[in-house]
């Protein structure tokens, strides 16, 4: 026999959930990857996907890091023969995140002796966060607190795909990360 769960109890864990977040939930900092640009320097081979290693006569930045003429068929000094450049700004972007360290998920049972992991933890937290979290190139999650307001943020990946949580809705999402240092 199936039940139905009523959108007045759907809204009460919702809100729940919610509090929880906003409230408990510990500052997580996604690291963003650079955008690139194309190199002002040298022309841009869209079939190689790299630099065509021709000098480009009209750039518009003075001669110094960003105009660095050379002779055709050599590697661009500016790209190093990429075609493209950094655009030099780190996008990080500061979610609140339950944190668990050494979810009980990863505890392992060995020749009798329990192996608790240190270096996994598991957050959760709005599923409109999760293409942030897939593209994050590193993300940076609050342990304890040696004192209030100055987290100790260790840096972490994803260790496994995102998982969408809710109760009839995907409204949240949990994420597995594993310590890099």
């Amino acid at each position: 026999m199936a039940f139905n769960i009523s959108d007045g109890l759907i809204r009460i864990y919702q809100d729940g959930i919610d509090s929880i977040i906003d409230q408990l939930g510990k500052k997580v900092v996604l690291v963003m990857p650079q955008k690139e640009e194309l190199c002002p320097n040298c022309w841009y081979d869209g079939r190689m996907k790299r630099s065509s290693g021709r000098y480009k006569a009209n750039n518009p930045n003075p001669i110094g890091p960003l105009n660095k003429p050379f002779q055709n068929g050599q590697i661009c000094p500016v790209c190093q023969g990429r075609g493209k450049i950094d655009d030099g700004t780190k996008k990080q972007i500061e979610i609140k995140a339950t944190v668990k360290w050494s979810p009980k998920e990863f505890i392992n049972y060995e020749n009798g002796k329990v192996i608790i992991p240190t270096n996994v933890c598991k957050i959760k937290t709005y599923a409109t966060k999760a293409n942030d979290i897939n593209n994050a190139v590193e993300i940076l999650v609050a342990a304890d607190e040696p004192t209030e307001n100055a987290p100790l943020l260790h840096k972490c990946r994803l260790h496994q795909e995102i998982i969408a949580r809710g109760l009839r809705y995907n409204r949240y999402v949990e994420a597995y990360l594993i310590r890099t240092t």
